[in-house]
């Protein structure tokens, strides 16, 4: 049985959708968005915009791989983050560098983990602490430059 109400009954006005919660009617309703005079409804190709509420500082800085091939950590104590934006350094000299978790990989053969290149625009990565993050270069001095809000 459907639980909408029809408006005007008797002259036969427009169906309102309901849902009828222990003998109390709630009216349905569509989420739209926009400025006044203008109405988008929600859907997969137009999400409901929001704004991230309590957002800390931003914080950044780099991270150099001395010794290519060899993982480093970006930060070794714990930093509670919300998003990393990582991005390798323009003043690389060598190949891409790699970030993941301590098994990554920046050699050509067998990398693991995100490919950053120089000059691509910045990768966010959603952590919740910056030390869980490790980088790797193909070339020995080559950096990654980081931002992260706490």
């Amino acid at each position: 049985m459907s639980d909408d109400v029809i408006l005007n009954s008797g002259a036969g006005g427009d169906t309102i959708a309901a849902d009828d919660i222990g003998g109390v009617k709630h009216q349905r309703t569509k989420v739209q968005f926009g400025a006044d005079g203008s109405a988008t409804d929600v859907g997969p190709l137009a999400p409901l915009p929001t704004v991230q509420a309590g957002a800390g500082a931003i914080t950044s800085g780099t991270k150099t791989v001395a010794t290519a091939g060899t993982a480093v950590r970006i930060i070794v104590s714990s930093t509670p983050c919300k998003v990393v934006w990582v991005s390798a350094d323009l003043g690389n000299t060598g190949g891409p560098m790699v970030i993941g978790d301590l098994n990554v990989v920046a050699a050509d053969s067998s990398q693991q983990g995100i490919v950053l290149i120089p000059g691509n625009p910045p990768t966010p990565i959603y952590v919740s602490d910056l030390n869980l993050l490790w980088v790797d270069a193909q070339t020995n001095g080559d950096k990654i430059s980081y931002a992260y809000i706490n």
